[in-house]
């Protein structure tokens, strides 16, 4: 698995069952829509999980099994494994690095999480990142919406046009949409939820990630979630390690 190949599994590596909908009552304004949304996940601190899938990256499929361990807005940490369990990369990821270690071919990479980003021209930033895998909604800064209500979803269409927020009526996101130009953009929906400590997460996540330069679709499962409960991410660089 080369450097591109793992990064795009990482980013993807980043839901309704159960979830009754309800008739929506009056009309609200977007930003009070917004605040609704980020109530799901305000008190999480914590988040780990177990993750099984599979990516296609330009017509190659990939299987994906992988734990997840977050400490919300410090890091992202993943242990990704290959056939009958193996550890084949591990990933620690912060707002301002990315480190990746490759236990196939004993290779590692340290750099920044932006010129990463801009390297492959990837819509791409560690809290969009941390939005996606914990199905996380806010409001984008300098960014207004018009608001669309029907009878089964809020639709917020954001001014600049690259932005779409579709919520049902408990306000758990649908879909989300953002693009930085027409090449490049990242779609998810969420087609199952599961409630744990009084708080929905994602159980089933299918991801569309598009570049420049490359393509990558990732449907995810979730199971044996946690929340609030602290975990180790331990992460170092075996000395015999050579940089990629």
């Amino acid at each position: 698995m080369n450097r591109l190949s793992l990064f795009i599994v990482v980013l993807l590596l980043s839901s309704c069952v159960g979830t009754k909908l309800i008739t929506n009552s009056s009309p609200q304004s977007f930003s009070e829509v917004l605040k609704k949304a980020e109530v799901n996940t305000k008190d999480i601190r914590w988040f780990t999980a177990s993750i099984k899938g599979k990516a296609d990256l330009d017509n190659r499929s990939i299987p994906i099994t992988a734990q997840l361990r977050m400490r919300k807005d410090s890091v992202i940490w993943m242990s990704i494994s290959a056939l009958m369990g193996i550890e084949a990369a591990r990933v620690h990821i912060t707002p301002d690095s990315v480190k990746m270690i490759n236990r196939l071919n004993a290779t590692y990479f340290v750099g920044g999480i932006e010129s990463l980003s801009k390297e492959y021209n990837l819509p791409f930033s560690f809290y969009e990142l941390q939005d996606v895998l914990l199905a996380a909604v806010r409001q984008k800064e300098n960014t207004t919406y018009t608001l669309d209500v029907s009878s089964d979803a809020y639709t917020l269409f954001s001014s600049s046009g690259h932005s779409i927020i579709k919520l049902n009526t408990i306000y758990l996101p649908m879909e989300v949409f953002h693009s930085r130009s027409d090449s490049q953009f990242v779609k998810i929906n969420y087609q199952n939820f599961l409630q744990t400590d009084s708080i929905w997460l994602p159980k089933t996540v299918n991801i569309d990630v598009q570049s420049s330069h490359n393509t990558a679709e990732a449907t995810l499962n979730y199971f044996k979630t946690t929340v609030n409960r602290p975990k180790k991410v331990k992460f170092s660089i075996p000395s015999s390690y050579v940089p990629i």
